[in-house]
């Protein structure tokens, strides 16, 4: 929801599939012509002083996790 907010204020961009898109979300899709690239750029951006909470710990491990797998298949 709070990257859906940052695209309606105009301050980012998002690359999302269209189930996730909801009429009262006031944000408009374009369709891709090309297919997506097999590789793509994930990041991760916090606060200096961001303290998360387990679940967003959580979240965060699994994103390193999985940023490990993908380089050690390349």
């Amino acid at each position: 929801m709070l990257i859906k907010e940052l695209v309606s204020a105009n301050l980012g961009v998002i690359l999302q599939v269209d189930d996730a898109f909801k009429t009262q979300d006031h944000l408009c899709g374009l369709a891709l012509d090309d297919p997506l690239p097999e590789k793509f750029n994930m990041s991760l951006v916090i606060r200096k002083n961001f303290l998360p909470n387990k679940k967003q710990q959580e979240f965060i491990s699994v994103l390193f996790k999985f940023k490990s797998l993908i380089e050690a298949k390349i």
